[in-house]
């Protein structure tokens, strides 16, 4: 009798941690789809969050789908859900980087960090905007994961899409090459004038002698 207890509190338990992950996720995926609304997107990076957001959201499902006890044509149904969001706001991430003002914030960010990294000071001040442009070349590198998996159907409206991030691209390497050009130049002075204060130190302790 104790046996079949506690198979049954086991069972219990298990349905319990089911039933609340399952609650869990149905809240999450209820505030996320609300989230969704393209026409208050006003960034790229919007568009790059809310994919993202029901990529993670997918694959939460696709883990919690094996918890025993769990509703699998409640999770199927969540799922397809999200598969419609996702080709929905796709869409839209298209129609918005159609437009030629979709990268301006981007190029307007790599205009900033490339004057900041030629008008740095030192190689501790210059570190800064070399992390922005790393920072800035991994959202190119996601936006062009997004254009491979993204349906837009318009040929050229792709093609043109597809140029301006490459263009982008190209602006970019030049301005993280400029700026390793100038961490190398400043390194190279701050090693020469670290030298000669060690000099002058040292020539200064033989005269005290």
């Amino acid at each position: 009798g104790e046996a079949v207890l506690d198979e049954y509190e086991k069972v219990e338990s298990i349905r319990a941690q089911s039933d609340r992950a399952m609650r869990q996720a149905q809240t999450k995926q209820e505030a996320l789809l609300s989230s969704l609304d393209p026409d208050r997107f006003e960034r790229v990076q919007d568009y790059v969050v809310a994919l993202q957001s029901i990529s993670a959201q997918r694959g939460h499902l696709l883990t919690i789908r094996d918890l025993r006890y769990i509703d699998t044509a409640a999770i199927d149904s969540m799922e397809a859900a999200l598969i419609a969001a996702h080709e929905r706001i796709g869409e839209a991430t298209g129609t918005y980087l159609s437009d030629a003002a979709a990268l301006a914030p981007l190029n307007a960010r790599l205009v900033e960090l490339d004057a900041k990294a030629q008008a740095a000071p030192s190689v501790a001040v210059l570190r800064e905007p070399q992390q922005g442009l790393a920072a800035l070349a991994s959202d190119l590198d996601l936006l062009s994961e997004l254009m491979a998996s993204l349906r837009v159907d318009d040929a050229t409206q792709r093609t043109k899409i597809v140029e301006a991030i490459a263009e982008l691209y190209a602006r970019l390497n030049q301005a993280r090459a400029r700026a390793e050009q100038r961490r190398k130049q400043l390194g190279s002075g701050e090693q020469v004038a670290q030298f000669g204060a060690q000099f002058t130190l040292f020539g200064q302790s033989i005269a005290s002698a």
